[in-house]
C-alpha cells in the first residue's frame, strides 16, 4: 500500500465519526451505484472501482477515495508526460 493510500486510511475515521457517517455512506453508494451502472463510463473505470471495492470490503468511501486517487495520479503523470515531450 501507498504511503498515500496508509495516510488516506489513517486519516478518514475521525472525519467520518464527525460528519454524518450514514449520510456519506449513502452518498457514496449511489455514487458508486451510478457509476457501475451507467454503461457510457469506461469499462477501465468500473473495473477499476469494482477492484477497489473488493481490496476494501465492508468501506466503500476508502474504495471510492482510492480509486480516485489513481486516477488523479494518472491525470497528473499524463500531464507530466505530456509537458516532458513538449519542445522547448
Amino acid at each position: 500500500m501507498s504511503t498515500t493510500k496508509s495516510r488516506l486510511r489513517a486519516d478518514r475515521k475521525p472525519a467520518l465519526e464527525k460528519s454524518g457517517h450514514g449520510t456519506i455512506r449513502r452518498q457514496v453508494l449511489r455514487l458508486i451505484r451510478d457509476v457501475l451502472g451507467d454503461t457510457a463510463v469506461e469499462e477501465t473505470v468500473r473495473s477499476g472501482l469494482l477492484q477497489h471495492l473488493a481490496e476494501h470490503p465492508g468501506d466503500p468511501e476508502l474504495a471510492l477515495l482510492v480509486h480516485l486517487s489513481d486516477w488523479q495520479d494518472r491525470e497528473d503523470q499524463t500531464l507530466l508526460d505530456h509537458f516532458a515531450r513538449r519542445p522547448e
